[in-house]
């Protein structure tokens, strides 16, 4: 029987080796950095909750680009970290048979590619039917006409990558990007291509079958799902050893037996109290007082949203607020007997 009792443990043991034990935390706005990770819901600035199907939703990260639609039509995202070159205005363009004679600055090939003129630039041999000339690199270079989809004659007016990602220009009339050892133009249509930032948002559906796709900047906080196979052996230890103390210092240390206080201050929920930590039995009940650093009167009312944060069963007898008046230098210490001593003068404000 032992032996039986001792396999079980070990097999269990194994599976959450394979696994791993998932564990819901409370991850900040600051702290979202896994797209993989799955997240359950979020708490948004104004206390509201949005809750994800159970696929849950997923942090992105869209990096800062160019968009806008180009010349053929079509929408175009070009990342701003591959763009090498960004244009204000696109150099004058001639047709094929007005290139006779001119000194060309830049051809663009007909899969897009840039190809520029050093400075003698190249010219067009009408008799043999092709572009000749050296690229800005000095490598000979020579196209059939019927290979080449635009011709030019001017330089254009460029920015650096500075003034764009300090937002001044209105538009960008043409990009170029490196791609393997080519330089693919991207030209835009009269509006122009805009400069978007970056940004960070969770995306998924909601438990109503909504697409959603939320600004990380006006969420409190994630409730993620993480996996932790070493964590999983210790659990399942800890549930063979059977260490009740253990449990006692985790619940502690953890911050998950208690309740979470959150003060409004006009404007946002805020994080401000966790009272009765590591009362996790009826034995260790216990009354407590909590600092509210954050709440302020709106309208003559206080508000306050209490939640919790973590798959247990929670007990709250009787919650009070109590205003203290006192000068703005002296802090309170309670006496659990609605008393509050001043830590200047030890003189009883009830």
């Amino acid at each position: 029987m032992v032996s039986r009792v001792i396999s079980v443990i070990v097999l269990l043991a194994f599976l959450n080796y394979l696994f791993g034990c998932t564990k819901t935390v409370n991850v900040f706005k600051e702290e979202l950095s896994n797209p993989t990770e799955k997240i359950v819901d979020v708490i948004m600035l104004d206390g509201g909750v949005i809750k994800f199907d159970r696929k849950g939703g997923r942090y992105r990260t869209k990096p800062a680009a160019i968009v806008g639609k180009t010349v053929e039509g079509t929408y175009s995202v070009i990342p701003v970290a591959a763009i090498s070159e960004f244009r204000a205005s696109k150099p004058l363009t001639i047709p094929l048979e007005q290139a006779k004679g001119q000194r060309l600055v830049e051809v663009i090939l007909s899969n897009q590619t840039l190809v520029k003129f050093d400075d003698d630039g190249g010219y067009y041999d009408e008799k043999a039917g092709v572009i000749i000339g050296k690229d800005a690199g000095g490598k000979s270079f020579k196209k059939r006409a019927k290979e080449i989809h635009e011709i030019r004659i001017s330089k254009p007016e460029t920015m650096s990558r500075a003034e764009v990602l300090s937002q001044k220009p209105q538009h960008l009339a043409e990009i170029v990007a490196a791609a393997a050892t080519q330089q693919l133009v991207t030209t835009f249509d009269a509006n122009g291509g805009k400069f978007e930032e970056s940004k960070r948002s969770i995306i998924g559906v909601t438990a109503e079958g909504n697409k959603v796709e939320l600004d990380v900047d006006r969420i409190l906080y994630a409730r993620v799902k993480k996996v932790d196979p070493v964590l999983s052996i210790v659990a399942t230890l800890g549930v063979i050893a059977g260490i009740f103390g253990i449990a006692i210092v985790i619940a502690i240390a953890t911050k998950e037996s208690c309740p979470f206080v959150y003060s409004y201050d006009g404007e946002n929920y805020t994080f401000d109290a966790e009272p009765y930590g590591g009362a996790i039995c009826p034995g260790l009940k216990k009354t407590d007082y909590s600092r509210l650093e954050h709440l302020k009167p709106v309208a003559g009312k206080y508000r306050l949203l209490v939640r919790n944060e973590v798959e247990e069963t929670q007990y709250t007898d009787e919650m009070k607020l109590l205003i203290v008046g006192t000068r703005r230098s002296t802090k309170v210490d309670p006496s659990y007997s609605n008393c509050f001593n001043s830590l200047s003068a030890r003189s009883c404000m009830c």
